[in-house]
């Protein structure tokens, strides 16, 4: 490989591994191309103890590389990267991807999002615009929001439609008792004659007097129907058998 010139692996994304120092520094290659394939440089201990992915062949020029070209679907683009140099007169293209991004940085205002593997390797570094960061975070936080405001939506609703119906009860409640015509309804009302009996009373009173008043309509025993009949203002047509007149005259 002494008369190779020209490394071109650009594109072979099934490409691992680190670019061999040799190659590099001993051949003195013209280009070595290695864009948009899988190689990247580990983490390692520099001689100062930092840690870094730029191996000792290698620099990082002051030309800086913008990423606006390189766009992505959600409308992020690219890290302002160093151009990186070999120590050698080898003109070298790589992708940030390689050295892990190492010296890279977004756009003032720009919003830095770095994926890394569990071991700490930085797999991809995108920089969000502030429009776009600000778009994301309140989708986002809608989508926290969501089921909580849904929730009190509906707890909202139950609470007002629960007071709805206990205001309706109590105030028809109240406009019946404020209403005292508990007389017979007048002509032409409509009018609906409930009458109800308890089986076997006429033979009941005939037998014993005394018991039958303990299960009749006139006895003690009836005031509580007799008081609620009063409360809704209906009006008692007979109390020993229990008819009672319902119409809609004393509702409007």
């Amino acid at each position: 490989m002494t008369d190779l010139a020209v490394l071109r692996l650009e594109g072979n994304r099934g490409i691992v591994g680190t670019l061999p120092r040799p190659l590099l520094i001993e051949h003195r290659l013209n280009l070595v191309d290695a864009r948009g394939t899988s190689m990247q440089q580990p983490k390692f201990a520099a001689p100062d103890g930092t840690m870094t992915s730029v191996p000792d062949w290698m620099m990082m020029g002051s030309v800086t590389v913008s990423g606006d070209a390189y766009m992505f679907a959600d409308g992020s683009h690219g890290p302002n990267c160093p151009y990186p140099l070999v120590k050698s007169a080898t003109t070298l293209l790589l992708d940030p991807y390689y050295y892990q991004y190492e010296g890279c940085s977004c756009n003032k205002g720009d919003k830095a999002h770095i994926a890394t593997s569990p071991d700490g390797t930085v797999m991809m570094f995108s920089c969000i615009p502030a429009t776009v960061a600000q778009a994301q975070d309140a989708e986002r936080l809608i989508r926290i929001l969501e089921p909580t405001v849904v929730t009190l939506g509906v707890l909202l609703l139950v609470s007002v439609s629960a007071y709805a119906i206990v205001r309706y009860r109590s105030r028809s409640a109240s406009d019946l008792l404020a209403n005292k015509k508990r007389r017979p309804p007048q002509e032409g009302q409509p009018l609906t004659m409930v009458l109800t009996d308890v089986a076997g009373s006429t033979a009941l009173w005939e037998w014993d007097t005394v018991q039958a008043s303990q299960v009749s309509y006139v006895g003690p025993s009836s005031e509580l129907l007799w008081d609620h009949i009063k409360m809704t203002c209906r009006f008692e047509v007979a109390a020993s058998i229990a008819v009672i007149a319902f119409y809609a005259g004393l509702m409007q």
